[in-house]
């Protein structure tokens, strides 16, 4: 079987639109590094879903991240890693929730007269793990009021301990390079990444954008644990800051950054863009109106971007950006064009995007689905699906699919079959009415929705799938529920 972490081998088949093989890992966020939040699972009937009673788990501190999950070879269970804004790391037995090992990290970072909506603060991304090297990655705030200090820590899997050279302190090693790195306003709450021997970690602002932060992101080396490489918006802020960050195609990064302040010309702000593996800018993409976005506070960057491949179409590599205008910008991510308009654009939501997205094909046309308030069709506040048609010879067409109303601000995911079929859509409505819902990925309908959980769940949670479990970050646990087969054939 092969595993998640065999990037290229995953990111193939999911080009092809072929289902990924059930995982011995679920490495970062929504899976892949291309972050498609797709999940293979066999003729599930998600009607039969149930509250999984027998898994308790504890933790100390609030979670913010996506849990992830490694099953160790010839082990029948694996291990779900989760840490919390207590700087607490844990690996919870991914059957009963029973801690396996736990890790503190030090002391978290308080706000106090700092801005920011969490206190206080310690891991508030989603951690990266290597298979191959048995390691778990993540950044921590660590140190009180004004000491406080970004530290990448390099766990292992088996039992926790730190890592030869870990933890690497980012914003000294940012300034050793010749950059500037504010620790008490730059913020990690995007998920990290794994690319070519390097850790990335990027950065944006805390609520309430005090302080003259800057968009970053930053490379540190396995192998040698050091700051390597960096990138950072000339004008000031311009965070990078949605919860799913960095995607990668295995060769190259891509990120989107919000609005930048007070500048004169384009300085990084309010685009879409593909840095090398050494953190180069490679090519860019910025709405011709990012001004009148820089004014109004609609950041490009408050959705991950979503790679799309169209190999029938006249333009086979596609991204699709979101925007907190409500707008959708489809763009040639081989060219992304610079400042410039899109190859389309679509309005999509009546308030701003602030999600992460997942993605399935259907046929030849691709399927992006988020938390969004949907225009042009009757579902209003809840999930919306765009569907992206690329037939030959034409250009691609990008549209509302379908609409339904939750109440809550999760992300989804995506659960398939190994043939890519049996799409089923799964959201939580996270800060609303704190129940778990399916819907068919095609038709949008309706095909489960639970009853309130017994612990809230933080807005923009997305869960993790495994061992025919979902498993939700809520408050200072994770929820599981059961995923049962049919007996469809």
């Amino acid at each position: 079987m092969t595993r998640l972490g065999s990037i290229p081998l995953v990111l193939a088949m999911l080009a092809a639109g072929i289902a990924a093989p059930r995982p011995h890992v679920v490495p970062g966020f929504h899976a892949t590094p291309d972050h498609a939040g797709a999940f293979v699972l066999r003729h599930l009937n998600p009607a039969a879903t149930t509250p999984a009673t027998s898994f308790h788990a504890k933790l100390d501190g609030w979670v913010n991240v996506q849990p992830l999950y490694w099953r160790p070879h010839g082990a029948r269970h694996g291990r779900i890693f989760v840490a919390t804004e207590k700087n607490e790391v844990a690996a919870l037995d991914a059957r009963t929730g029973q801690a396996l090992w736990r890790r503190r990290l030090g002391p978290p970072g308080t706000r106090h007269d700092l801005c920011g909506n969490i206190d206080p603060v310690g891991v508030s991304s989603t951690p990266v793990l290597d298979p191959e090297r048995h390691a778990l990655y993540l950044d921590a705030v660590v140190g009180a009021g004004h000491q406080q200090k970004h530290e990448l820590f390099g766990l292992s899997l088996h039992d926790g301990h730190v890592l030869p050279g870990f933890p690497v302190e980012i914003g000294s090693g940012v300034r050793a390079l010749g950059g500037s790195f504010d620790d008490l306003v730059e913020q990690n709450r995007t998920a990290l990444a794994l690319l070519k021997g390097r850790i990335f970690v990027a950065f944006g602002g805390y609520s309430g954008d005090c302080g003259p932060y800057h968009g970053i992101v930053v490379g540190i080396d396995q192998s040698r644990p050091r700051v390597t490489a960096f990138w950072s918006t000339r004008a000031v802020k311009g965070g990078i800051w949605n919860p799913g960050g960095i995607v990668s195609d295995g060769k190259s990064l891509y990120v989107a950054t919000g609005n930048t302040e007070n500048a004169q010309g384009w300085g990084g702000g309010e685009a879409v863009l593909r840095l090398s593996p050494d953190l180069k800018p490679l090519d860019y993409f910025v709405p011709d109106n990012w001004r009148a976005l820089d004014t109004d506070d609609l950041d490009l960057g408050g959705v991950n971007p979503t790679l799309i491949d169209a190999p029938k179409g006249p333009t086979p590599k596609l991204l699709l950006a979101l925007g907190k205008n409500g707008v959708a910008y489809l763009l040639d991510r081989r060219h992304l064009g610079g400042i410039s308009q899109a190859l389309a654009t679509h309005p999509v939501s009546a308030d701003p995007i602030r999600s992460s997205t997942a993605k399935f094909r259907v046929g030849h046309d691709t399927m992006v689905v988020m938390n969004a308030h949907g225009l042009g069709c009757d579902g209003a506040d809840g999930v919306v699906a765009l569907r992206v048609h690329a037939a030959k010879g034409a250009a691609p067409v990008l549209q509302t699919a379908w609409c339904r109303r939750i109440d809550g601000r999760g992300a989804p995911v995506v659960t398939q079959n190994e043939k890519g079929r049996q799409q089923v859509v799964w959201i939580f409505g996270a800060e609303g009415d704190e129940r778990l819902r399916a819907f068919d990925g095609v038709s949008g309908a309706a095909l489960y929705v639970s009853d309130p959980t017994p612990a809230p769940v933080p807005h923009f949670s997305t869960p993790l799938i495994a061992e025919h479990r979902l498993y939700l970050p809520a408050k200072d646990t994770v929820l599981a529920f059961n995923l049962v087969n049919t007996a469809a054939p």
